[in-house]
């Protein structure tokens, strides 16, 4: 579900912006995003939220290799045969 992908970039991981809609066109509208993307430039606004998605990201490789990395290559040459 996209709602729950998007609440989970913004709250939990902390590495997304929540944008606004107009109430009456219903569209994000462009002083919106003007305002996110200096947010999210700004080296000091942003930079909690640049670090946390690099720690995301190390993370991400760390789970990656070993074990899961293991299993996945196996399973793989097993449909291979």
């Amino acid at each position: 579900n996209l709602t729950e992908q998007y609440r989970c970039i913004v709250d939990s991981w902390k590495i997304g912006v929540e944008f606004h809609k107009d109430e009456v066109s219903g569209l994000v509208d462009r002083e919106e995003i003007k305002c996110k993307v200096k947010y999210l430039m700004d080296p000091s606004s942003g930079k909690a939220m640049r670090g946390q998605a690099r720690m995301l990201s190390v993370m991400a490789k760390e789970a990656y290799n070993g074990s899961s990395k293991d299993n996945l290559d196996s399973f793989v040459k097993f449909l291979h045969k």
